[in-house]
C-alpha cells in the first residue's frame, strides 16, 4: 500500500481531498467477486464457505463480511509511510465509499445491499468517526418506501434503494452516477437528456424531501464512440457538450442553495505518464483535452466563490446563534449548506500549467 501512501501525501501537498472507495462491485481489482473466491478456499472456514454460489453472496455469508471489515479496519488503521499519520486522521481524505456501484441481481428490490449498508457504515464509525461515509451507489431506486423505479433506466431494479439506504446510520452524504448513454444503449440524444433531467431533478427532490443531507455526483462521463463514420473530433465535442450539461446543473442548484453541491468526472489522465493502459473511452487527458479542461476549471472556480459565499454566511449566523452551526447540516429554513465542493481540476491544475 506504499503506492496509495504517496498518493494520499500528494494529494495533502497539492490540497486535494480524497474519496476513497474501499472495494468494488465489479470484478476490477478483484471487487466483491474475489472475497468470495477467497471465501471458498479458506480450508479453515469450515461450512462457512459452502455453498457460495454466486458473487452477491458477498452481502450475506458472515464469514465474507468479517473479511471485509478486517480490511476496512488494516485500510483507516494505517500509518501512512511518508507523512506518518494514520488514515484515519489524515485531513487529506474527504471521506470513505464503502462501495463502488454496489448492485445486487440475488435481491433486486434493495434489501440485502441495505442490510449490508446499515451493518458496514455503522461498523467503519466505530473505527473513524471523524471522516465522512456514503455507500457508493449510482441512484438506482429500489422497492422501499419514497422509491421511483419507473425513473430508473428500462424501469428495472439494480438490487439498490436509493432513499432507504442512504438514511442509514452512519451514511453522511447520497450519491448519483450519471452515464445516460450506456445506460439508455441505443436511444437518441434527446432520450439521454430527457433522462438526465428528469434523474437528476427525482434525486435532488428526493434527497431534500427525505434525506436532508448533500447530494453529490460522484461520477459522470459520456464514451467517445464515433456514430456514423464521424471522426474525433465530433465525439470529443459531444463529450464536451456532456461535461458542460451536468456541471451547469450542478451549478444551478447549487447556487439556489440545495442539496446537490458538486461532481467528480470519471475520469482524469496525464499524457505521456505511463496511463495509457487505463484509457476506457471516458478519459480526459491533460493537457491535450484542453477544452473538457477548461469546463471544468471554469465551474470549479464558479463553485469556490460560492463556498466563499457560504463561509462569509456561516461566519454572519455564527454571531447570531449561541452554538456554531455543524458543518455540513441542514439548515429546514433556507436549506443552505456551509460547505461546498470543489472539482478535482482546480486543485490539480497548477500540476500542468495554466488553462
Amino acid at each position: 500500500m506504499q503506492g496509495l501512501d504517496f498518493v494520499i501525501a500528494e494529494a495533502r501537498r497539492h490540497g486535494i481531498y480524497l474519496l476513497l472507495c474501499l472495494t468494488n462491485n465489479f470484478d476490477d481489482f478483484g471487487g466483491k467477486r474475489q472475497y468470495v473466491q477467497w471465501a471458498r478456499e479458506d480450508v479453515a472456514a469450515g461450512a462457512a464457505a459452502h455453498n457460495l454460489t454466486s458473487a452477491d453472496d458477498f452481502f450475506n455469508n458472515t464469514l465474507i463480511k468479517s473479511y471485509y471489515k478486517n480490511h476496512v479496519k488494516t485500510v483507516l488503521t494505517r500509518v501512512n509511510t511518508v507523512t506518518g499519520v494514520a488514515y484515519r486522521d489524515d485531513p487529506a481524505i474527504f471521506g470513505w465509499e464503502l462501495m463502488n456501484e454496489p448492485r445486487c441481481g440475488a435481491e433486486p428490490t434493495g434489501a440485502l445491499v441495505q442490510a449490508w449498508v446499515e451493518e458496514m457504515a455503522p461498523y467503519l464509525k466505530t473505527i473513524d468517526a471523524a471522516h465522512l461515509v456514503t455507500a457508493g451507489l449510482e441512484g438506482f431506486y429500489g422497492d422501499g418506501a419514497h422509491e421511483s423505479k419507473d425513473l430508473n433506466p428500462w424501469g428495472i431494479y439494480y438490487g439498490t434503494n436509493f432513499v432507504a439506504t442512504h438514511q442509514a446510520a452512519g451514511i453522511d452524504f447520497a450519491t448519483i452516477h450519471l452515464y445516460p448513454d450506456v445506460w439508455l444503449w441505443g436511444s437518441t440524444a434527446d432520450q439521454q437528456a430527457r433522462f438526465f433531467r428528469n434523474w437528476t431533478a427525482s434525486h435532488v427532490r428526493d434527497t431534500h424531501c427525505h434525506l436532508r443531507k448533500p447530494l453529490l455526483v460522484t461520477e459522470y462521463g459520456k464514451f467517445l464512440w464515433e456514430e456514423g463514420g464521424e471522426n474525433a473530433t465530433s465525439a470529443t465535442q459531444r463529450r464536451d457538450g456532456f461535461l458542460g450539461m451536468v456541471l451547469d446543473a450542478i451549478y444551478e442548484a447549487a447556487s439556489r442553495g440545495g442539496p446537490l453541491v458538486g461532481g467528480a468526472f470519471w475520469q482524469l489522465l496525464l499524457d505521456g505518464d505511463g496511463m495509457d493502459a487505463l484509457k476506457d473511452g471516458y478519459q480526459i487527458v491533460l493537457p491535450e483535452d484542453a477544452r473538457a479542461a477548461s469546463i471544468i476549471s471554469d465551474h470549479s472556480q464558479k463553485m469556490a466563490e460560492l463556498s466563499k459565499q457560504d463561509a462569509a454566511e456561516a461566519g454572519r449566523r455564527r454571531t447570531s446563534r449561541s452554538e456554531p452551526r455543524k458543518i455540513g447540516s441542514w439548515d429546514g429554513t433556507s436549506g443552505f449548506f456551509s460547505f461546498r465542493f470543489i472539482s478535482l481540476l482546480r486543485s490539480v491544475s497548477s500540476l500542468f500549467g495554466p488553462l
